[in-house]
């Protein structure tokens, strides 16, 4: 597969897709009003803006991979790392809508994915602020194949880590909580107003359904990326 034809494709009709994401970051969940979600032609258009987000996101943490990782300059790992990213992007919109469905809401799901997929554009700042947590998150990830196994992989390599190292650790783990905060108060803002519930009931299932999503993501999700970072980023 040549790297080329995808980024071409991939920057085909990159105009709208740049003012679409810079509209989201200054506006949030506002910047959804001047979408009616509930269109096929707004869903492929959400669909093809995360491509593009995912994308973005695998191309800033690819320097790192290629410098840390023996086989990282294989063209196939980005679109791994961009399927893995859909892979755990949409059942947590998935996961998201139906607790809210659970609880009394009246969204649909089509309306629910588009919305999701637009704010996925906080993805590009996330990877960009993750890039000193990279070199100690990979490798644990990459050595283990659940997330207890990750987890004392990653204590381990703290340990081991100089006073600066960690300390940026420390930071880039902070900026990119803040940043995921307030990507999901936008997910929570723009999920409540289509599933029109009452903000205490919109918290308490928007708490459940984090919940879930975070079970997903240690018993499904972290054992795929352990095995796509495996099989790209090992000798």
């Amino acid at each position: 597969m040549d790297i080329n034809a995808i980024s071409k494709a991939i920057f085909e009709g990159a105009k709208d897709i740049i003012i679409t994401w810079f509209s989201v970051l200054t506006r949030g969940a506002s910047a959804l009003r001047g979408f009616d979600l509930e269109t096929n032609t707004t869903l492929l258009y959400a669909l093809r803006f995360m491509v593009y987000m995912a994308f973005v996101s695998t191309i800033v943490d690819l320097p790192f991979m290629t410098g840390a990782a023996a086989k990282g300059e294989d063209k196939m790992f980005v679109v791994a790392a961009v399927v893995e990213e859909y892979l755990e992007c949409l059942p947590i919109a998935l996961i998201l809508h139906g607790c809210m469905k659970l609880f009394g809401g009246r969204g649909r799901l089509q309306s629910c994915i588009a919305g999701y997929c637009f704010l996925t554009a906080y993805l590009p700042i996330i990877a960009v602020l993750m890039l000193p947590e990279k070199r100690v998150t990979v490798p644990a990830i990459t050595q283990g194949s659940n997330y207890p196994t990750v987890v004392k992989q990653l204590s381990i390599a703290l340990g081991s880590l100089s006073t600066w190292d960690r300390y940026m650790f420390w930071f880039s783990y902070v900026a990119t909580t803040v940043v995921f905060v307030v990507f999901f108060i936008g997910v929570f803002r723009c999920f409540r107003a289509l599933h029109k519930l009452s903000r205490r009931r919109a918290v308490v299932a928007f708490i459940v359904g984090l919940l879930c999503s975070a079970v997903f993501l240690m018993g499904f999700e972290e054992p795929f990326l352990s095995a796509v970072y495996h099989a790209f980023l090992t000798k």
